[in-house]
Order: structure tokens, then sequence, then C-alpha cells
């Protein structure tokens, strides 16, 4: 591997994928700002401790276990570490201007020297096995926040982090979520498949323009009102009856309410900026408020009690439509096929 350099300011440089083991000749390259070595066979990265003008480095999917060779790197800001070896993550509280930090799918368990980073705005700790995330509260700069697949159960630590416009917090153990009502600015939580029953704390969460609450133990949805803001809505696979609170999300764009048990869709007739609208796994029988919702591409009504698809047929822009496991008469289908011709 030749490197010029003299003529390396500034320079991109990517090899991914390439069974590299070997980095050391790019130890030279004072100026390199920088770096993408995604994928490869890497475990020893210290000869990089001498590219001092570094601020991007890449080194995800490699077998690095130790971190000691960041040290003089004090120029980074993006520093992705994801899927490697890694259990102790002390040597980075040495990266004083560190503003994006992704350490998925590492075995570290224990997070609390990261409490040092200040200067972090995005931080991803997917499947890092962590439990304890209290260090996470001298972090106020994050605005984006990931702790998807871990053993989290005590969210508490997230109160002091009021400028966070994103939030995953997906498959961990978490039932109360009391917390988040102070986190004004998120406009995107991921909440899905924890053990949650109360949503009452996002009552005035009015910037939230995504929310996955699905996969948990929810109710009642009434508190979703007053979320006017929202563009996708996913509440699939709990206890949900009524769906009346709904009829004000005129800016919904996706919704997905599979597997509850709702009977009455009467509150998604004004819902007509609707694209993606999944209702499977209920119990509804008439679809007639879907008939004005002529901006839906993606429908799906499979497994429900449907005899009559006669409303369907307004639903010029449909690209996919799922309607098995329903009681619906053949020559309504070919009702449909015709509708379908029409259409094209």
């Amino acid at each position: 591997m030749k490197m010029n350099k003299k003529h390396a300011k500034g320079l991109i440089i990517l090899i991914c994928m390439m069974l590299l083991s070997d980095i050391s000749p790019l130890a030279g390259l004072k100026n390199l700002e920088t770096l993408v070595l995604y994928d490869n066979k890497i475990s020893d990265f210290s000869a990089l401790n001498t590219l001092t003008n570094l601020q991007r480095l890449d080194l995800r999917i490699n077998q690095i276990s130790q971190l000691g060779a960041v040290n003089g790197l004090e120029k980074l800001l993006v520093l992705q570490l994801d899927d490697n070896q890694i259990r102790d993550v002390s040597p980075l509280k040495e990266l004083k201007s560190i503003e994006w930090l992704s350490l998925d799918s590492n075995p570290i368990g224990d997070i609390s020297p990261l409490s040092e980073l200040k200067t972090l705005e995005i931080l991803h700790l997917y499947d890092t096995q962590i439990s304890n995330i209290s260090s996470l509260k001298t972090l106020t700069n994050l605005t984006s926040l990931s702790l998807l697949s871990n053993n989290i159960s005590d969210i508490s630590a997230l109160a002091e982090l009021k400028n966070l416009d994103s939030l995953t917090l997906a498959s961990n153990q978490i039932t109360d979520i009391s917390v988040l009502k102070g986190l004004t600015k998120l406009e995107r939580l991921d909440v899905r498949n924890n053990k949650i029953d109360d949503i009452s704390a996002l009552m005035g969460l009015k910037s939230l323009k995504e929310l996955d609450i699905s996969q948990n133990q929810i109710t009642d949805a009434s508190v979703l009102a007053g979320l006017t803001s929202l563009e996708t809505l996913e509440m699939d696979d709990n206890q949900i009856h009524d769906i009346s609170a709904l009829k004000n999300l005129k800016n919904l764009k996706k919704l997905d309410l599979s597997h509850n048990q709702i009977d009455d869709i009467s509150a998604l007739k004004g819902l007509t900026n609707l694209e993606n609208l999944i209702l499977r796994g209920n119990q509804i029988r008439d679809i007639s408020a879907l008939k004005g919702l002529t901006n839906l591409e993606r429908l799906d009504i499979s497994y429900n009690d449907i005899d009559d698809i006669s409303p369907l047929s307004s639903l010029t822009k449909l690209q996919t439509l799922k309607l098995r496991k329903n009681p619906i008469s053949n020559s309504d289908i070919e009702k449909l096929r015709l509708y379908v011709k029409c259409w094209g």
C-alpha cells in the first residue's frame, strides 16, 4: 500500500471489505481527516494514533477489543466502532471533541466512562448488554440516542437530556416512561417491544412526527389525540379497542394498528393523507370509512371479518392490497378486479 504523504491533506480514504489486518502503512498520513476501514480484519489500530488531524474514523465490523489507540486523536468528531469485541470503553473519555459515537453490537456492559463526553450529540449503543444508563444524565448536548436491544428497565437518567429529538428504547425491559414527559423536543420516539401499559407521558410531546409504541401492553390510546404533528404511528400488537382519539391526527401518512382488538375504524375517515395503512388481525367488519382515503398506496386488512370490499373501489392510488382471511365472496373479488382495470 503506497501513500503520497505530501498530498494527503483533507484526503478521504475508504478501504472496505478487503480483509485488511495491517494498517501500519497509514501511519504517516498526518493530515488525513477521514478514514473508513469498514468490514476488515483489523484488531490493532495503534498505527493510527499519530493521525492527529483525524475528524472521522470508521472501524465498524472488525476484530477490535482494545481502544488505547484513540489516545492522541483529540480532533475526532465522529467515531464508529460497531460490531467489534470491545468491553472496556474507558479510553474514550479522552475524546474531548467527539460529537458522534457509535458502539453498536459490542459486549460493553459498563458505559460509565462515557459520562465525560460532554460534547456528544449522537450516541448509538444498540445491543451492548447494558442495564444501567445513569451515567448518560451528564450528556446534555445529546440530540439522538439509541439504546435498542439491551437490558434497561430504569430510564430516569434521561430526564436531563432536554435536547433529544430522536430516542430509541426498543426491545428493553421498560415499564415506566413517565420521565419522557419533559423531553418536548422529541420528533422521533421508538419504545416498541417493552412492557409499557401507560403512555400518558406522551401527551405533551407535541413535536413528535414518528412514534412507535408497538408490542407493548397498551389499552388506552386517548392520550395521542393532541399529537397532531405525527406522520408515522405504529401501535401494532397491543390491546387497543378504541381508536377514536386518532381522528385528529390529520398529518398521518403511515398508521399500523395490526393485531389489536379494533372493530370500529370510523375515526380514520378524515385521515386523507394516509398512504400506508395496516389493520390486519383485528375484528373489523365495516370498512366504509376507508372510501375517502384516496391517497392510500398500501392497505392491509387481512385477518378480519370483512365481507364487503366495495368501499375500496375509490382508492385509485392503491399499489398493494392484502385481503387474505376475510369472508369475501368471489363475486366481490371479480368486481374489484374490474375496478383495478379501470384505474389502469
